[in-house]
């Protein structure tokens, strides 16, 4: 069976991230609330950022302006 489109895949680059004490219990805690795993949240919030890798990048040249 394959991996959904836009599914992350073993195949996908890896990126370790080092977060201060309590993020990674937040980011849990929503992704619960939201029925996805820790991984599919933060790729939902990084693809809202900066857009798809698949296609063209969503928002403007500087995504961080309005953050």
């Amino acid at each position: 069976m394959t991996a959904p489109s836009g599914a992350a895949s073993r195949g996908d680059d890896k990126f370790i991230v080092r977060m201060p004490p309590g993020l990674r219990d937040r980011i849990k805690d929503v992704a619960a609330a939201n029925l996805r795993s820790m991984n599919s949240e933060l790729l939902y919030h990084l693809t809202r950022i900066y857009g798809s890798a698949a296609g063209p990048q969503a928002g403007t040249d500087n995504p961080t302006a309005d953050h």
